[in-house]
């Protein structure tokens, strides 16, 4: 079972380093003087949208997944009854 959450990591190591390019990127452009006040504050609230955003296509994924799967045992389940 634990051999099953080593993508997961591995995805979320992989989207992290993603979001720290993006934010190096965009917020710290051009080598842009920071100003260590805003830095901290600017940090959480990328990660708060980070998560957030991980967490929402995540959940939409296992919805979307959950359905499919259901409905190809529903689907198995009509198909079977109507062969008895």
């Amino acid at each position: 079972m634990l051999d099953e959450f080593e993508p997961v990591h591995a995805f979320a190591d992989a989207t992290a380093r993603r979001f720290v390019a993006l934010f190096e990127r965009y917020a710290l452009a051009g080598g842009a003087t920071v100003d260590v006040n805003t830095l901290a504050p600017m940090i959480a609230a990328l990660r708060e949208a980070g998560v957030s955003v991980v967490a929402g296509a995540l959940s939409y994924a296992i919805d979307r997944a959950a359905a499919e799967a259901a409905a190809r045992y529903v689907d198995g389940a009509a198909r079977a009854a109507s062969v008895n």
